[in-house]
């Protein structure tokens, strides 16, 4: 939420964020969503293989 805060402050328009952890990823896309940001999150290829079990 303070990062989103933060870009709102400084004028920006879209958030981009490289995470390995899903929720971190999620936590920024609610946030991104709240205060009407354009939101990207980006995840390694390592990291996609480790989770596509999770979310079959």
């Amino acid at each position: 939420m303070g990062e989103t805060l933060m870009a709102k402050y400084l004028g920006k328009k879209k958030l981009i964020a490289e995470t390995s952890a899903r929720k971190d990823g999620v936590a920024l896309t609610i946030a991104a969503a709240y205060f009407g940001f354009e939101c990207e999150i980006q995840t390694g290829e390592l990291d996609m293989d480790k989770e596509h079990p999770n979310i079959q």
